[in-house]
């Protein structure tokens, strides 16, 4: 089965991309950049990224998109317990995904 997939539907065409295809390359390019970055920045130049990712669909309105998994997305971003794990660690590039 080819990993890109169309299918008709009445009002559009979409396309469907698994979701591994897509993840996985763009967490460690990510994580790449960022050390890469850390590695030159001096003091506050440095970057620390929380960062969530989940999985699902979502709608274009007048304000940009929207859909539960930006909001449970956030909400993991924004969560407590992943804020002292980040400022407990220091992790700059540490990766979560959800979904």
């Amino acid at each position: 089965m080819d990993d890109r997939r169309a299918r008709e539907t009445s009002t559009r065409r979409t396309a469907a991309t698994p979701t591994e295809a897509v993840v996985d390359p763009m967490v460690a390019h990510l994580a790449v950049a960022l050390r890469r970055h850390n590695r030159r920045a001096a003091g506050a130049a440095r970057m620390q990224l929380r960062a969530a990712l989940h999985v699902g669909p979502v709608r274009r309105g007048p304000k940009g998109v929207s859909g539960i998994s930006i909001i449970t997305a956030r909400r993991t971003v924004d969560a407590p317990a992943v804020q002292r794990r980040v400022a407990d660690t220091g992790a700059a590039t540490r990766a979560s995904g959800c979904g």
